[in-house]
């Protein structure tokens, strides 16, 4: 793996289309000791309703059950790996993969297999068949404020302890009130996923190449901005102020020397974008609309050079 130089201003490219390198970036960070942002609650608000999305290239469901509670699992059938949801959302009384039909519930439980006695005299699945021991590869799933995360690890911290007391207010700012999602933008986008999670935070372009961003005043050179480290070092908050003295400070968050997706960013193979609003009032003001929808921005993991 190549590494920056002494002073950290310049990043081999390598880094960016290395397949071995992104392969262990698959394995130790996405698949890892780290939690992955999912999605809202408030995309899934009805027993039975799932969507559809990535962790890595791992393709996920997350769902609610009949008792309320969400269950987060992969999105593969255990008996021969095909993909169970195509459908990117819906609601269901149980999920079937379309290649044999095997059932699974909303808990990820398997609850069905065709012909598993045998047909017509012929033989079945063996008796120690455990339909217990073929359930779908479940996941943890924490949610603060109705924003869910997962985790493959079942060593990792709990989500509050891994995302740190500022990030945790960042996420009780802004999500203060219920939200109800209204509808999704996608855009397709080929690069690899730190391209992308680079791009969004670097204050540096957003004046000069997006002007409507100085128009509405949401970035402008003016502003001021820097850097400001959690405890543990492990997240990084940016603040960018407006030009005014009485107006609040705002942040947008991310993971440290890109070592991490942000946690706010989903990873499938597009941009996903919400627009949502909080119920009771609408985020009317232009800085508090770019931020929530940057906040369910994302992008699949890709290596293209």
């Amino acid at each position: 793996m190549g590494h920056p130089t002494a002073d950290f201003d310049r990043i081999p490219c390598s880094n960016y289309h290395d397949p071995d390198i992104y392969n262990e970036e698959l394995k130790r960070i996405f698949e890892g000791d780290t939690w992955s942002f999912l999605g809202l609650e408030a995309e899934i608000p009805n027993p039975g309703d799932f969507r559809r999305t990535f962790i890595g290239e791992t393709p996920i469901i997350y769902n609610r059950d009949r008792d309320g509670k969400i269950h987060t699992f992969v999105n593969r059938c255990s008996h021969r790996g095909a993909l169970i949801q195509r459908e990117n959302f819906g609601n269901v009384t149980s999920h079937i993969c379309l290649y044999h039909s095997w059932a699974y519930d909303l808990n990820g439980d398997l609850i069905g297999v065709p012909h598993r006695n045998g047909v017509g005299g012929s033989p079945g699945m063996p008796d120690d068949f455990d339909m217990t021991c073929h359930g779908l590869r479940k996941l943890r799933v924490d949610s603060i404020n109705g924003v869910l995360f997962a985790t493959f690890s079942e060593s990792v911290e709990t989500l509050e302890d891994y995302l740190g007391p500022a990030h945790v207010d960042h996420l009780d700012r802004l999500f203060h009130k219920p939200v109800k999602v209204l509808g999704y933008q996608r855009q397709f986008v080929r690069s690899n996923w730190k391209a992308y999670l680079e791009n969004v935070r670097d204050h540096y372009h957003g004046a000069l190449l997006h002007g409507f961003q100085s128009t509405f005043g949401i970035n402008r050179s003016t502003h001021d901005c820097g850097s400001r480290m959690d405890v543990k070092a492990d997240w990084h908050l940016a603040p960018r102020n407006r030009p005014t003295t009485a107006s609040p400070t705002h942040f947008s968050a991310s993971r440290r020397f890109l070592a991490q997706t942000t946690s706010l960013h989903r990873w499938p193979p597009f941009f996903d974008c919400w627009a949502i609003r909080q119920l009771g009032e609408f985020r009317r003001r232009a800085h508090a609309r770019t931020v929530t929808v940057k906040f369910g921005i994302g992008i699949r993991g890709g290596n293209c050079s």
